[in-house]
């Protein structure tokens, strides 16, 4: 339940049992993902992230089947990343994960080679950071 209505599971393509669809990711972002995202991802390839203050659906990973999901505009994780990086105040080398609906986004900022596992409430309309979680585990995803 997620502020007093059921959440109901939504059907993703799974990922290949290789992890190919995510080192594409990683490539064309230019950053390895943590340990708990790659093996969500790995799961269920998207989903929804109910947090006190929103419902996420999280991106999919580029491949077959990753666009036209519902409420999802455009397409997978690279796509909507790229697309973010070029609205004004989006964190430099962050990673769309998920959207709200409203243009808010779950982030996880880049460290180095490497996206750090901490997730973040990235604001789009004042583009203010606001800490979710420290590890993308620390979320229940729901298929």
């Amino acid at each position: 339940m997620f502020n007093g209505r059921i959440i109901r599971p939504k059907i993703f393509n799974p990922v290949e049992k290789t992890l190919q669809p995510i080192a594409e990711a990683e490539r064309e972002l230019g950053a390895s993902f943590p340990a708990s995202y790659k093996a969500a991802m790995k799961r269920h390839n998207g989903g929804e992230i109910p947090t006190e203050m929103d419902l996420w659906e999280l991106y999919p990973l580029p491949g077959p089947g990753a666009a036209g999901k519902a409420h999802q505009p455009s397409g997978d994780l690279v796509q909507e990343t790229l697309e973010r990086r070029s609205w004004p105040g989006f964190p430099e080398g962050a990673v769309a994960l998920a959207d709200n609906g409203l243009g808010d986004q779950l982030i996880m900022l880049r460290e180095g080679d490497q996206f750090g596992p901490a997730l973040y409430f990235w604001h789009h309309e004042s583009a203010k950071l606001e800490w979710l979680a420290a590890d993308f585990a620390d979320l229940e995803q729901v298929p």
